[in-house]
């Protein structure tokens, strides 16, 4: 799986959320990460607050700025200021420890591994 590039120019600087009854600015820089699970997409943000929203992981690929966001593996896709460390694991994958607790345990997956060095080296 090769690393996806926004091709339109289309890169998204703030996403609307849903808070309570209001709706505010989640901006590139308060992002964590968003991770997908049972079909609905949540951005978590860098206080650890979950928003439900309304893209699917392969659209936000092409909305995130390359060099800030990465897919690690099919549910998750990390802000590079997030990583507090990575851990390596036995079976040649990689575990990501965050900035902010995160209750969700995060690994890159295997094929991703490459992708994903290049990616924070650069």
């Amino acid at each position: 799986m090769a690393k996806s590039v926004n091709t339109n120019n289309t890169i998204r600087e703030r996403f609307l959320v849903r808070y309570g009854l209001f709706l505010e600015f989640k901006t590139k820089e308060d992002i964590s990460y968003f991770y997908a699970e049972d079909k609905i997409v949540y951005l978590i943000d860098n206080s650890n607050n979950r928003f439900v929203v309304d893209f699917t992981l392969e659209k936000l690929e092409k909305l995130l700025e390359p060099k800030l966001f990465f897919r690690i593996n099919r549910k998750f896709i990390i802000n590079i200021a997030a990583i507090a460390k990575i851990k390596i694991l036995a079976n040649r994958t990689l575990q990501i420890l965050l900035n902010t607790p995160s209750r969700i345990p995060m690994y890159v997956s295997r094929d991703r591994v490459p992708h994903f060095r290049n990616w924070i080296e650069h």
